[in-house]
Formats: C-alpha cells, structure tokens, sequence
C-alpha cells in the first residue's frame, strides 16, 4: 500500500498552509507597524518637550535682553531729564532769590486764630474757633445748623422740665449739633444763655465714645431751636 495521499487531498493542504503563511506574514507587517508607530509616538513625548523647554527659554532669554536693553534706555533718558530740571531748578532759584529781597508780609504772622473746614453734606465752611477756656479743646461753628423745627405757637417760654414739648425740642437740638441720636445722648446739664427764653446752653455726653460737648442753643420764633455753637470738652464739668 502507498504512503503518499491522493492528489486532491495533498492540494488542499497546501492552499491551507500557505493561507497560513500569508495571515502570519500580515500579522507579522501589523505588528511591525504598532511597534514602530509606539516607538514615534515615545520619541515626540520625550523628545518634544524638551524642544518646547528649550524653545521657551531661548524666548525668554531674548526678551529679558530686550527689556534690560530698554531699561537702560529708560534710565538713561530719566538720568538727562533728571540733569535738565536740576539746571531749570538751580535758574528759577536764582530768579526767586533775586525777586524775593523785598519784605514780604507772610499770613502766619496774622493774628486770627480761626480755622475753616468744609462740611462734606453741604459744602459750606465749617469755622473752628480757640477758646480761653482751658476745659475746651476747641469750639465749632457750623454754617448749614437750622431750626430743628417745633410745635409750640405764640410767644416762647422756656420750660425745662423732663417730658415737657420745649425740654424734647432742646434734646433733638443738641443730638442734631453732636450729629448722633437723642438715645445716644447723656443730658448733664442745661442752662440760661445770655437772653432769657432765647438762649440755652447744654453740656451732654455721647454714650457711644463718651465725648463731652457744650452746645450753645438759639430760639428762633416759629422755627425752635437752632444751634449756634459746639464746644468739645476736655472733662465733664457738670458730672456730681
């Protein structure tokens, strides 16, 4: 009996193996292909990065030299400008020298001791006076102060009595001056001005910082009281 197969059959194992040779061979390019495309893909990460760190501080190097350079311009532009004002200084001192030999009367040696503030609200100058009082430390006078207004008719009298409409017109009057609320307010004292039912003095005392005042206080009929003038205390005079 013969070992070798029959024709049909030897034919078809050799299409298959080399169906197998061929898909091996593909497989094998493939493989080749995804290595080499790994192999790219590493060389850019490591590669590229340093490229781009290089790249950045060739740039960075190259504008650092630009602004030195600038700089340097700077300063040597500012180091003549600085050199012609000193010449132009050293000129106008020699004319204000020269037009100041003449006896000049200077507002310091005026003997008004009144000082002007503004108030921020109204715009209107705010007068601070000294005072001989050595209890005050100095008094102020308010331009934009009016009438608190009131309730009373006819002629005035001044009452004051705790609860009374006229002694409750004379707190919103001395809160209204020391720019706080009547809570805020401690009254100690409250006196006859110089006219009689037309001006009061009183001496309170802010619960919230405990500043002393003296608040000089004007009746102006129709209107009620308006204050005229602030003093700032440096001690409670009216404290027992």
């Amino acid at each position: 009996m013969s070992n070798q197969y029959p024709p049909i059959r030897r034919s078809r194992m050799e299409q298959h193996a080399k169906k197998r040779r061929k898909k091996d061979f593909i497989l094998n390019i493939l493989i080749g292909i995804v290595f080499l495309a790994i192999l790219v893909v590493g060389y850019s990460i490591l590669f590229g990065d340093d490229s781009k760190d290089e790249m950045a501080m060739d740039t960075q190097g190259e504008e650092t030299e630009n602004n030195n350079g600038s700089l340097i311009g700077e300063e040597r532009e500012e180091d003549e400008e600085i050199e012609e004002s000193e010449g132009d200084g050293n000129d106008s001192f020699d004319e204000e020298e020269t037009e100041t030999n003449e006896p000049v009367t200077s507002d310091n040696e005026q003997t008004n001791t009144d000082e002007e503030m503004t108030n921020e609200e109204t715009g209107e100058q705010i007068v601070e006076q000294s005072s001989d009082d050595p209890n005050v430390i100095k008094a102020v006078i308010d331009p934009s102060w009016e009438p608190i207004g009131t309730s009373q008719t006819g002629e005035h009298i001044t009452v004051y009595d705790k609860g009374s409409t006229d002694r409750i017109e004379m707190e919103q009057a001395l809160a209204y001056a020391t720019n706080t609320t009547v809570d805020n307010l401690t009254i100690w004292w409250l006196q006859r001005g110089e006219i009689v039912n037309k001006h009061v003095i009183g001496t309170v005392e802010t619960k919230n910082d405990g500043q002393v005042y003296r608040v000089y206080l004007e009746w102006i009929d129709g209107q009620g009281w308006k204050p005229t003038k602030m003093e700032y205390l440096k001690e409670n005079d009216k404290e027992s």
